[in-house]
Formats: C-alpha cells, structure tokens, sequence
C-alpha cells in the first residue's frame, strides 16, 4: 500500500487520537490515558509540528510530531556544535500496521523537514523498555548520548545529525 506523508490537519485530530489511544499499553509504550492527549495535538497542529502519514483513501496510518519542549532541549547530553535541533516525538502507528516500517518512514520524514527548516540535528527520548523502537533508533544511525528520567521516565536520549 502508499503511503503519503503529510501536515496533519484539524480534519485529522479524530485519527491521530485514535493512534495515540491505542498504543497505551503496547510493549515499551508509555503512554497513558492523560498523554499525549487532544491537546498535544492541537498545540503541535497550531506550530505547524504536527504530521501523518495517510494511505491512498486519506485514512491516517501514522502520525509524528517535532516538539518544543525547553525541558528536554535543556538535557546536557545534547551536542551543542549540531544546534539548532528540535525533538521527534510522539510517534504512533495504527495496531494493525506496525511492523511494516511506518515508524521509520515517519522518523525519516520528520528528519527531513527538520533539515529544511535548517536544523542540524534531531533528538529524541525513547523509553528504555521499548525494544521496538530502541532497534529502529539504532538501525537509522542515530547515537545514544544520554539517559534521562524526565517526566518520570527511564528514556535513552538519541541524537542524529541531519
């Protein structure tokens, strides 16, 4: 099936909730009933940060979002040399689709318009006890600089230079 990779828009707010809703529980997920909730969402909608991958029939199988959160910018794992850099984060793909590499292309994606808006790296917390994603991150190249327990977490912090 094709995929297209594209700004979300308010139209998809119903789907991108539904991704978020059923990770909660998934192996590695840390997500939880009160985040990412519809306002996450709306915020990343209202920057511009909010993005889907939607299948031929407009349905959204995945979505991702560049955040701005001063807390995990402020992480010093970080490589100051490869700023300015943002965060990927919130990254979900409909049940029945994982496994396909969804999430990749999504990462990937997200990579390439933090590169066109001129950042030199991406970052990101993935939870410790998320194999799944902990293997992409690893496959695409991107460092393991650090460990954080923000937000009450356990999370490597990754880092690739775009």
């Amino acid at each position: 099936m094709r995929f297209i990779f594209e700004a979300a828009c308010d139209a998809d707010l119903p789907m991108i909730i539904n991704i978020y809703k059923s990770s909660i529980g998934c192996e590695g997920c840390v997500w939880t009933e009160d985040y990412p909730s519809i306002e996450d969402a709306v915020k990343d909608l209202g920057r511009g940060d909010l993005f889907v991958l939607k299948d031929t029939t407009g349905n959204v199988a995945g979505t991702v979002s560049i955040d701005d959160d001063p807390a995990v910018e402020a992480l010093d794992c970080w490589d100051r040399s490869l700023y300015p850099a943002r965060e990927i984060s919130r990254l979900g793909v409909l049940k029945d689709l994982r496994g396909q590499g969804l999430g990749g292309r999504l990462l990937k994606e997200a990579m390439d318009v933090l590169k066109k808006r001129g950042c030199k790296s991406a970052h990101y917390l993935v939870s410790r006890s998320n194999p799944a994603a902990l293997a992409a991150y690893a496959h695409m190249g991107c460092r393991s600089v650090g460990s954080s327990d923000l937000y009450d977490g356990d999370y490597i912090c990754f880092e690739k230079e775009l």
